[in-house]
Formats: C-alpha cells, sequence, structure tokens
C-alpha cells in the first residue's frame, strides 16, 4: 500500500510540472538538438512548456515542434500590452491570441498567462483602468472557453493589481514569483479563491538558497494545493533528471 501512494505521488507531482523555455537557445545550437531535448523531457512525463513571443528561444521551438511527433500542451504568456506606457487593447489582445493558435495548433493551448504591463502610478485611477480591462476582456475569455480554445486564464499580477475592485469568476488564477523566500501573493490567491502558476521557484536571496536543501526548494512548491503548475528551467537532460529525482 506504501508503495501505491508513492507513486500516486509521483504523478500528481509530474502533472504539475510545466518547462520552461525562455533560456533554451542558450543551451541548443540547432532544432534537432533541442528536438532531442524535448523527446526526452516527454519520455520522462513532461508534456506541457511554457512559452512566450517574447522569448528569443520561440523561433527555435517552433522548428523543433515540428521535427517531433510527441504533443505538448501550452501555457502561453500573451503581453498586452508590452510596454508600460500603452495601454490594453483588445484587438491586439485577439490578434496575439491567433497568432500563438496558428503557432502552436488551435487545440493544444491550455493556458492563458496576461500580462498587462501598463504602469500608472496613481492608485485609484489605475484600479478603475484595470476594473475596466477585466470586464471588457471577459466576453472574450468566455467565448474563447466556451470554443474549447483554452482551459484557464491567468494573469500576472504586475504593479499594483494584486488588489482587484470587483470579482471576476472567469479568472483561474495568477501567475507569479514563489519560492520558499517569497510567498506574498498566497494571502491574496487565497482571498479570490484562484490558483498559483509558480514561476522562479529557485529565485530569492543566492547565499539564502545554497543553505536549502534542493528537494525542499522543489516540494514548497509542488506540495502545496495552491499551487495548479509549477514552471521549471531545465534547460538539458542532466537539469530535468535532477529535479524529477526529488521525487
Amino acid at each position: 500500500m506504501e508503495v501505491c501512494n508513492r507513486n500516486i505521488g509521483k504523478i500528481n507531482f509530474k502533472k504539475k510540472l510545466v518547462l520552461g523555455t525562455m533560456k533554451l537557445k542558450n543551451n541548443f545550437g540547432s532544432s534537432k538538438e533541442l528536438a532531442k531535448f524535448l523527446i526526452y523531457a516527454h519520455q520522462k512525463g513532461i508534456n506541457q512548456l511554457h512559452v512566450s513571443r517574447e522569448y528569443h528561444s520561440y523561433p527555435l521551438l517552433l522548428k523543433s515542434l515540428k521535427l517531433i511527433k510527441k504533443k505538448f500542451k501550452f501555457i502561453i504568456k500573451l503581453a498586452e500590452p508590452e510596454d508600460i506606457n500603452m495601454k490594453f487593447s483588445l484587438r491586439k489582445f485577439k490578434s496575439k491570441f491567433k497568432k500563438y493558435s496558428n503557432d502552436l495548433g488551435k487545440n493544444n493551448i491550455q493556458t492563458i498567462q496576461w500580462v498587462d504591463r501598463y504602469k500608472l502610478n496613481n492608485l485609484k485611477k489605475y484600479f478603475i483602468y484595470k476594473e475596466e480591462i477585466l470586464s471588457k476582456i471577459e466576453n472574450v475569455i468566455k467565448q474563447y472557453k466556451k470554443e474549447k480554445k483554452i482551459k484557464f486564464f491567468y494573469f500576472f499580477p504586475y504593479h499594483i493589481t494584486k488588489n482587484l475592485l470587483g470579482i471576476h469568476p472567469y479568472i483561474d488564477g495568477i501567475t507569479c514569483y514563489r519560492n520558499i523566500n517569497n510567498y506574498k501573493y498566497d494571502s491574496f490567491a487565497k482571498k479570490y479563491k484562484f490558483k498559483i502558476i509558480a514561476i522562479r521557484i529557485l529565485g530569492g536571496d543566492k547565499k539564502f538558497m545554497k543553505k536549502i536543501n534542493f528537494k525542499k526548494l522543489i516540494m514548497f512548491n509542488l506540495k502545496n494545493n495552491l499551487i495548479s503548475k509549477v514552471i521549471i528551467g531545465a534547460n538539458n537532460k542532466n537539469q530535468l533528471d535532477k529535479i524529477l529525482k526529488v521525487f
């Protein structure tokens, strides 16, 4: 019985793991090399990728995906607006999603991670702006879900967005930096009944982190029910194996 329970734990933890792709171009010189690594990751049970058209690795990743038969599901980082001085455009948002859909396949995008970089120092005005955008985007997200173009909608709490004016049931959660040294958005997520996609799970003060057991750093997010997905920055087989050996 003990072995069965342990195996169930392994399966559940692996389902939470998502391979980050931001730095893959730094480690792979060709699409064939990267394709081999992606196949290896898939064989190890990692079938979800976190991608962004802003990453230098994105064109290489697309070429690599065309070389393999393995199917991946994707969390897409969709930045709109991309600049702190620009306001949100629903037209651009929909256009960017369509490009992702064309690149990755219409049925392969599981989650939108929306990033709104617009910055406004006036707190009251910013809340009004943010609420208008959350209301404007609602019908689009509901339609995407209805048409099964996505399953989940998360947003990144940039600037002062850790507070909201209203309740928006179509939002499934937030994406944020979360590690053993930084979990400041937990209370916010609980307040709005959000799940969390955790990134930079090994981040924080390097001297402090070196004192912590590697397994403890990884499991800090994996074992927490508040966390739906954990994005891991494994850029080669050895790094991936090191993470998977934790459980």
